[in-house]
């Protein structure tokens, strides 16, 4: 019996991976139709696509941007790190003790 439920488990997890599989073969076609257009109006309109890990998925996200949109967004990343390294993080401030 309990051999049983392990088999049926097993194929309930085998069937689960191949139709997520199929899914995101699926949903990755219609990026392919996009890729094949490309925009030709300036030096930066060019469109870039990069494949982004999917947290908690082995699956790849594919994204699309011009070349001056990713720079932009590189830009906006480094003023954030930047940002954040030189803002104080109060954590000597509330010490106390010292004697």
């Amino acid at each position: 019996m309990t051999r049983t439920f392990a088999i049926l488990g097993l194929a309930f997890a085998l069937g689960a991976c191949a139709s997520s599989n199929t899914s995101v073969r699926q949903a990755a076609a219609p990026a392919d139709d996009a890729d094949a257009r490309i925009a030709a109006d300036g030096p930066g309109s060019e469109r870039i696509c990069k494949s982004t890990p999917i947290t908690g998925s082995r699956a790849m996200k594919r994204v699309c941007h011009t070349r001056d949109e990713w720079a932009q967004m590189r830009r906006n990343a480094e003023e954030t790190v930047r940002q954040t390294q030189q803002r104080p993080t109060g954590h000597f401030e509330n010490q106390g003790g010292g004697g």
